[in-house]
């Protein structure tokens, strides 16, 4: 879940106690290059999810300050995005928009009035069109998140709102879906109000178990990132804790359908590692993205499964730059996406060198653009979403989404509540 949920994340990995935050805004956050754990808070609000209404529906909200966290889609014509926005009044709700072939449109999140008043939407999966799982948190105080998720058949229907049974919080922040019998979320559980340790859970199509996820040993506070699963005896999970040293330091897990089991993974000595998606193109094939930091400067961070072991492999540097999700549609092409100082970032592998796209940006007066996640349905369509905002502007998050078509990208008008 380290790709920006809220504030949990730096907050429960430095094992200090967690603190409300609404998504990351000019006025409430860092933009992401300005460092980690800030842009923790800046540029990772998580993820999406996607199904096939026959319309987009008309927004049923109002607010301001909305952010994308993530996508997916099943189609060209069929898409679903997610994230949350900040209403009139402050109150924070989940976001999700929906892309009909033709135009973006809304369909309205579940919430619940709590004391924070705060729901945020972190991720989303489809296993069969129309049926869809999305993932996040809410607040049962002002200070505690639980973790909640709703299932999509044309509304979303909340199916959790509880922490597991003896956590003082939790949260949500991945989720995949296969077939209409199994999804698999991850995130971070808490027995305190501090650091928290790694969680999945397993929906079976009618109810939730909490399932057995090792901690390395070497790490503590730890947390799982980000999900990708082939099937479902094939899942392959990413995720952070920090070590002696105090660094932020990667680990990775594997489901075989009855367990999960710890992986080996290559980590960057002497800097903060932090590994925010994975995608593979096939079984045992996998590409996670991220970022690392030392003396406050980020560079991306590409991390390769191949032949039952992880790598690192090289990427164009980039100061200042980290890449928060990725897609592959096939063995001969995946796209990340993240950003590079104020500017949206892509990048594509052609199956041996990365190499960096000329990506779109927002007009206005100085515009600071980040994508957080991308989806592909084919080497020449995949579509990013994320946040546009005004850094001299307090609360001016607006919602990106931009699409490529083989060859470029391009803005596409989307929803702002």
């Amino acid at each position: 879940m380290v790709r920006m949920r809220s504030a949990i994340l730096a907050a429960a990995l430095l094992g200090g106690t967690v603190s409300l935050a609404a998504p990351a805004s000019a006025a409430g956050a860092a933009h992401p290059a300005s460092g980690l754990p800030s842009a923790l808070n800046a540029a990772r609000v998580a993820r999406a999810a996607l199904t096939r209404p026959a319309t987009a529906a008309t927004p049923a909200i109002t607010g301001d300050d909305a952010t994308l966290i993530g996508v997916t889609c099943t189609s060209p014509d069929s898409c679903l995005a997610v994230g949350s926005f900040v209403a009139t009044g402050g109150s924070t709700f989940g976001l999700s928009e929906v892309w009909n072939g033709h135009t973006w449109g809304t369909i309205t999140v579940s919430g619940r009035t709590t004391k924070a008043a705060v729901t945020e939407a972190f991720e989303v999966s489809c296993g069969a069109p129309g049926s869809c799982m999305l993932v996040g948190e809410h607040f049962n105080n002002p200070r505690l998140p639980a973790q909640f998720a709703d299932t999509l058949n044309g509304v979303w229907t909340p199916v959790k709102w509880n922490n597991p049974a003896g956590a003082k919080w939790s949260a949500l922040g991945d989720v995949k879906c296969v077939g209409t019998t199994f999804c698999m979320a991850i995130g971070i559980v808490s027995k305190t109000s501090g650091g928290g340790r790694a969680l999945a859970e397993l929906w079976n199509g009618q109810s939730w178990k909490l399932l057995s996820v090792p901690n390395p040993a070497r790490l503590h506070a730890t947390d799982l990132s980000a999900l990708w699963c082939e099937s479902t005896t094939d899942c392959q999970a990413v995720g952070v804790g920090v070590n002696s040293a105090h660094h932020f330091a990667t680990f990775a897990e594997h489901w075989n359908g009855s367990g999960w089991k710890l992986g080996g993974i290559p980590n960057v000595r002497g800097r903060d590692n932090l590994l925010n998606d994975v995608a593979c193109f096939a079984p045992g094939n996998c590409i996670a993205v991220g970022e690392t930091r030392a003396a406050g400067v980020l560079h991306p961070l590409v991390i390769r499964l191949h032949s039952g072991r992880w790598h690192i492999v090289a990427t164009p540097a980039r100061r200042g730059a980290a890449l928060l999700g990725i897609s592959c549609p096939s063995a001969t092409l995946c796209v990340a996406a993240g950003f590079h100082g104020g500017a949206p970032l892509t990048e594509k592998w052609n199956g041996s060198t990365w190499t960096v796209l000329t990506t779109a940006r927002t007009g206005g007066t100085r515009p600071d653009d980040s994508l957080l996640h991308v989806a592909c349905t084919s080497v020449s369509h995949c579509v990013a979403v994320g946040f546009r905002y005004n850094p001299r502007r307090r609360f001016s998050n607006h919602t990106l989404i931009e699409v490529w078509n083989g060859g470029s990208w391009h803005v596409q008008t989307s929803v702002n509540p």
